[in-house]
């Protein structure tokens, strides 16, 4: 009798559970999907294309969101008024929901993606990291590897920064406005959440809908 040597070091089941349940994987593969590169090379099949389609919706709603509860916060902020903060909440909580059709959709392609370049019997031979070099250098992105050290790097200059600006702020509105720390510290930290899922969703955004490259 002879003994297989082959050994599985994950499966399609795993990787689609990794992609949802890890931010880091969720959002590498969000932005590989994305690329104009892998979106043209998916032209012409019906299925994947309602899922960009609905991916972009999920994404323009989220940014629409995210801006009107900045901007109820702001308001509430200037004006000291509860329906403000009642309309922030609600956006905020809006924009949250949007969360699990959009892991959906990432996944759903994201897989697909996989299979297609990597195919099953392979992928089940390489590890999530092996898997993101492969798809990294396919479509010339960072690597998932590359995109932790990006993003912690990034993470801790944001935090840095933040925090230096709202103890000076914090200084000046208790001393200027006499309001009550606790709020003032809340609304500042609500503030840059607001701001950094901004950012992202519209970076993401940008890169869905970059134009396609031209077929020669």
């Amino acid at each position: 009798m002879s003994i297989s040597s082959y050994k599985s070091v994950t499966s399609p089941e795993a990787l689609r559970n990794t992609i949802g349940n890890d931010h880091y994987s969720l959002r590498w593969f969000s932005f590989l999907i994305a690329r104009r590169e892998v979106r043209a090379s998916w032209a012409g099949d019906d299925a994947v294309e309602n899922r960009y389609r609905t991916l972009s919706s999920l994404l323009w709603a989220r940014a629409l969101l995210v801006v009107t509860a900045g901007t109820a916060l702001a308001v509430a902020a200037a004006t000291r008024s509860p329906w403000g903060i009642l309309a922030a909440g609600l956006c905020g909580a809006g924009a949250l929901l949007t969360r699990k059709p959009f892991k959906s959709c990432v996944r759903d392609i994201g897989m697909r993606t996989v299979l297609r370049e990597i195919g099953d019997k392979t992928l089940r031979e390489k590890t999530l990291y092996q898997i993101s070099e492969h798809l990294s250098r396919a479509y010339s992105i960072p690597s998932l590897v590359d995109h932790i050290y990006r993003w912690d790097y990034g993470a801790r200059i944001v935090v840095i920064s933040a925090g230096i600006i709202a103890a000076c702020l914090i200084a000046v509105i208790l001393k200027i406005d006499r309001a009550p720390f606790f709020p003032v510290f809340l609304g500042i930290v609500t503030a840059a959440y607001i701001v950094f899922h901004a950012i992202n969703t519209i970076s993401l955004l940008k890169t869905l809908l970059a134009p396609l490259p031209h077929k020669i």
